[in-house]
């Protein structure tokens, strides 16, 4: 029996092929069908003849892996000609937003001496600094901010020190999860960075209007640093996610957002040398996968000598304290000058170098013997 031989060929048109084969002599060929038996599944193309001698002759190729090459090609093509498309949009809003912000600063300049009408100055006033914020954005997206300075930080003190403005105004009913590794050095602007993880943050909040859970996780492997965060919010379908990175595309309200904050963020990331994917299922919630490489130190340099930090800036310590220590020395920390000086004097010193910053509050003058 056919049915023995080829299960589910009804399913797929063989049998009405092989009905008008063997009516008319004419040999047919299929299209390519996927074939399912069980948790079988292929890619198969067929022939059907029928034989001077009356017989009927089925032959198919199994075309499964042509068809995931094939995939995988396509998959690789869209991913080239939306990195291409960010690519030129970028450049283009690099030149919008210079030219843009030229017409405001005119526009500001004029405006701030019109003592006539001040109702409507400060309405201006008001407008240039929507104005000067998509600047801003568009700027960041196209990598052409001129503010863009790097220096090595920790990627947690960053994520942390975000999440405490957010965790203010996120809803209670939302659960968060935070697992975030110590001294994920990276080269960065902590600014820029604070903004994609404020970004990220809001995005899994409004994601969630009736609450749900919030995760965020940070870790080292393989050189880079590994950033997700997830949310079991509403989720996107397929559309939503090829275009979420595109500039000016919103699912918010008018009025509501500029669309520029994925694509920023797409732009702050890259600008760092790092990778940003999303996952998502309608109903499923989002997840965003981040990598940074990490910030590579000399192995083997120091042998324990004692080196000591002075700054008024604690997270600056805290990153100049683990530097040093990966480095290979002993590290003491001291927060200000005047603890500066008592550490300095408490010590037992077999290399006396010390890093310190030049201007201090409360700092006074001495003299280093």
């Amino acid at each position: 029996s056919l049915k023995d031989i080829f299960p589910g060929f009804e399913s797929i048109g063989v049998l009405e092929s092989l009905k008008r084969v063997w009516e008319t002599g004419i040999p047919e060929q299929l299209p390519e069908r996927l074939w399912e038996q069980g948790a079988s599944t292929e890619w198969r193309d067929f022939d059907m003849h029928r034989l001077p001698s009356g017989e009927l002759v089925i032959i198919y190729r199994d075309i499964t892996d042509k068809k995931r090459a094939e995939e995988e090609q396509r998959i690789l093509e869209r991913k080239l000609m939306h990195s291409q498309k960010l690519e030129s949009v970028g450049i283009l809003a690099g030149g919008v937003a210079h030219n843009f912000r030229n017409i405001l600063q005119s526009i500001l300049g004029n405006a701030e001496y019109d003592e006539v009408v001040k109702e409507a100055v400060r309405n201006i006033n008001g407008s240039v600094d929507r104005g000067a914020n998509l600047i801003y954005s568009l700027l960041h997206f196209s990598r052409l901010g001129e503010d863009f300075q790097l220096a090595v930080l920790d990627l947690a003190e960053v994520i942390w020190d975000t999440y405490k403005i957010i965790e203010r105004v996120l809803d209670k009913r939302i659960l968060v999860t935070m697992e975030v590794e110590d001294n994920l050095l990276i080269r960065g602007n902590e600014r820029l960075l604070s903004e994609v993880f404020m970004n990220l943050f809001n995005n899994a909040r409004d994601a969630m209007p009736e609450g749900g859970e919030l995760t965020m996780r940070a870790k080292e492997s393989n050189d880079v640093a590994i950033v997700t965060i997830s949310d079991t919010g509403m989720g996107m379908d397929k559309e939503t996610l090829e275009k979420m990175f595109d500039p000016f595309f919103s699912l918010k309200e008018v009025g509501k957002g500029s669309g520029l904050g994925l694509s920023t963020v797409h732009g702050i990331v890259e600008g760092h040398r790092g990778t940003i994917l999303a996952t998502s299922e309608p109903g499923k919630g989002t997840t965003f996968t981040l990598t940074f490489p990490l910030f590579k130190l000399l192995s083997g340099v120091g042998n324990g000598e004692k080196v000591l930090m002075v700054d008024d800036e604690e997270p600056i310590l805290k990153t100049l304290v683990s530097i040093t220590q990966r480095l290979g020395y002993q590290a003491g920390a001291a927060q200000g000058p005047k603890q500066g000086i008592k550490m300095y004097e408490e010590w037992e010193w077999n290399r006396q170098v010390v890093f310190m910053d030049r201007n201090m509050p409360g700092a006074v003058r001495f003299q280093w013997h």
